[in-house]
């Protein structure tokens, strides 16, 4: 279990279950600003379906294990695996957005030599912002945005950004999105951006 939980179960029990001064302490202790990029892989249903369930996993494995080393060369930090998703969390977009980059054309290249059910597609979301993070685990707005744009909104070698991190990343330069559509969240509608692939 986290250990935001533990933090705030410890808090709550040493004051009689008050919760008076609570956020500020989970915040003070655990939050911080990072850019979370949530994968997910694509064709769950067709592919269990035509090969299996065993048969997936080995592409969630192929996935994970072709991801480590870019999340590594881009100054990613892996949050954790969950079924056929990534978790992570990078200092600033661009790191993030070159991790997409390589990661679908390290795909791209890895599927030019497989059967159509061997190949491995995914999608992206990514947003930037204040988050709770702690080994294994992340909770925030962005960490929501990036959940819904990545699994919920997104196909295969589509990386969908927020505002934000458009934003951020054409401050640096030499990345290129168009418009994917205005989509609401609880709150405000939310401008989404879709990232532009050489491919």
């Amino acid at each position: 279990m986290s250990g935001i939980f533990d933090f705030i179960g410890e808090w709550t029990s040493s004051r009689g279950g008050s919760e008076e001064g609570l956020d500020e302490a989970v915040w003070a202790r655990f939050g911080c600003e990072r850019t979370v990029l949530i994968v997910d892989m694509e064709g769950f249903t067709v592919s269990t379906r035509e090969r299996g369930i065993v048969h997936y996993l080995r592409l969630i494995r192929r996935m994970q294990n072709l991801a480590l080393p870019i999340l590594d060369r881009h100054a990613g930090s892996l949050i954790r695996f969950e079924a056929d998703n990534l978790f992570a969390v990078f200092p600033d977009p661009s790191r993030a957005l070159a991790m997409m980059v390589e990661m679908i054309g390290a795909l791209d290249r890895d599927n030019g030599s497989r059967a159509e059910g061997d190949r491995v597609q995914v999608s992206a979301g990514i947003d930037h912002g204040q988050i709770l993070l702690d080994e294994g685990d992340f909770f925030g707005d962005a960490v929501n945005l990036a959940s819904k744009l990545g699994e919920d909104l997104a196909r295969a070698n589509q990386v969908l950004v927020t505002s934000t991190v458009r934003e951020m990343s054409m401050e640096d330069g030499g990345v290129e999105f168009v418009e994917f559509g205005q989509h609401s969240y609880p709150g405000t509608p939310e401008q989404v951006y879709q990232l532009v692939l050489a491919r």
